[in-house]
């Protein structure tokens, strides 16, 4: 009798969990096949993304070449919690896989290896489940403006999190740590009261010190995780490049700065790209030129 009761109800699971099962759509983008796109992790959109077990990703090839989408792991790599290929997908085709364990996926296209993204696969909703929004994370100054990651400023980092979960938690520790290289840079704690189906955002204050690479984590309790930890949890991350007091045009254009609000290093002046309207700092005889020559516009 015991085991008609265990039977029945992994029928139970395996006929209902795919009811609630969804479909995520990851575009892999047009001119993904040059390395210029994983500056700010362009190359696929979007190049972090969170689910549940049943769900489905779909990646669209919007990229003039093939790509193929292959779980970056070796065989001492425990970090990722399984493997899966989606084999070929020529450009305007699709390739799909549904992951069944939750855990979290590193992948890359083994031809254009600068093509990389992850998948965080969590468990179900019946319990309070916290997600980070990674493609939300902005950076603001004192004036509450946008502006670039720099240092010799205070940067007011703010992230949403979403509890995609039916449970209803009490007030929540949302933290964040910013490790450069293994050293820990910045930690910081808000508490939040996010109930289920609802989101809010967490805002933190940093000054960087040092210009570099930096490793932001983002968790949802008061747990000091390491670099060695994020890839063993469901733990969300990413990573951003701290500039030296003041970013490129493109850069400060690219986190938001309207073209009036853009800074340039003393002694440049700033006009546009007549082709692209992209911003550029120069001194003023070469914008005199280049706006002579028909390059730049005001």
């Amino acid at each position: 009798m015991k085991s008609i009761l265990i039977l029945s109800s992994l029928l139970v699971m395996f006929v209902i969990s795919p009811a609630f099962a969804e479909n995520y759509e990851v575009d892999i983008v047009s001119g993904a096949y040059q390395k210029e796109c994983q500056l700010g992790n362009k190359c696929l959109e979007p190049h972090t993304i969170t689910i549940i077990v049943e769900d489905s990703i779909t990646w669209i090839n919007k990229d003039i070449f093939s790509h193929q989408i292959v779980t970056i792991q070796s065989e001492d790599d425990e970090r990722v919690a399984g493997n899966f290929d989606t084999g070929h997908i020529p450009p305007g085709e699709q390739g799909s896989f549904t992951f069944r364990l939750n855990g979290i996926y590193q992948y890359h296209d083994p031809e254009y290896p600068h093509i990389i993204g992850t998948v965080i696969v969590k468990t179900g909703h019946t319990q309070p489940d916290f997600d980070w929004t990674l493609e939300s994370i902005l950076f603001s100054n004192i004036e509450g403006k946008n502006t670039a990651p720099t240092t010799k400023q205070p940067l007011y980092i703010t992230n949403k999190v979403a509890n995609i979960g039916e449970g209803n938690p009490p007030e929540t520790n949302f933290g964040l740590s910013i490790y450069k290289g293994p050293e820990l840079a910045f930690q910081g704690f808000e508490k939040l009261s996010v109930g289920p189906k609802q989101s809010d955002y967490a805002t933190y204050t940093w000054t960087p010190k040092e210009p570099g690479k930096y490793t932001f984590i983002f968790t949802s309790d008061s747990s000091d995780y390491t670099l060695e930890t994020i890839m063993q949890n469901n733990i969300d991350y990413r990573e951003f490049f701290i500039y030296d007091g003041i970013a490129p045009p493109a850069i400060q254009e690219r986190y938001g700065v309207s073209f009036d609000m853009i800074t340039c290093e003393k002694g440049l002046e700033l006009a546009k790209k007549k082709t692209t309207g992209s911003p550029i700092c120069a001194s003023s005889t070469t914008i005199s030129k280049l706006l002579e020559r028909g390059f730049l516009t005001n």
